[in-house]
């Protein structure tokens, strides 16, 4: 890590199932990890924190969460990632990213989210249900692109961008 310029903490429990089953490791690989990467990072290491949407708990009717919108986490996994955002904010040189949900092909599908999902069903059911209830949204961000962004959002940071942004 020492001769890193950019750090991209990227491992993590990622959502409330995980998270609730142990929510010992969730603390200590979401939060304490990123304590302790905080504590040996030298001040000139500029950091791209991935973070959540999950952190603006339950939206209100009608309205979209931005950068401006209070955080109130609901789940353990939110509230992990939301305190280490804050984390990193206070130690300065970083910028964090308020994640929509990511979708891609992994070796360990999730099939929990919805794209992964709607995929997987049409290829083994060759059916998909749509639904028209209108009431929620959930937003989405592909893998590849996510990774183009982290370094755009480096580029960024180079030329003074920051701290905190919604993808």
């Amino acid at each position: 890590m020492a001769g890193a310029d950019y750090i991209i903490p990227l491992a993590g429990l990622v959502g409330e199932p995980v998270c609730n089953e142990d929510e010992v490791a969730a603390a200590s690989t979401n939060l304490e990890a990123i304590r302790l990467l905080l504590s040996l990072r030298s001040a000139e290491q500029r950091i791209v924190f991935p973070c959540t949407n999950s952190g603006y708990g339950i939206g209100e009717q009608g309205t979209v969460s931005t950068e401006e919108t209070p955080l109130r986490p609901i789940s353990l996994y939110g509230r992990t990632k939301v305190e280490a955002e804050q984390a990193i904010l206070d130690a300065g040189n970083s910028i964090s990213l308020r994640l929509a949900t990511v979708f891609g092909v992994s070796p360990r599908m999730r099939l929990d989210l919805l794209v992964n999902d709607f995929v997987h069903r049409a290829v083994t059911d060759r059916t998909v249900v749509i639904s028209k209830d209108t009431s929620s949204a959930t937003t989405f961000t592909f893998a590849t692109w996510l990774a183009r962004f982290f370094t755009l959002c480096a580029i960024s940071m180079r030329c003074g961008g920051g701290p905190t942004t919604s993808a």
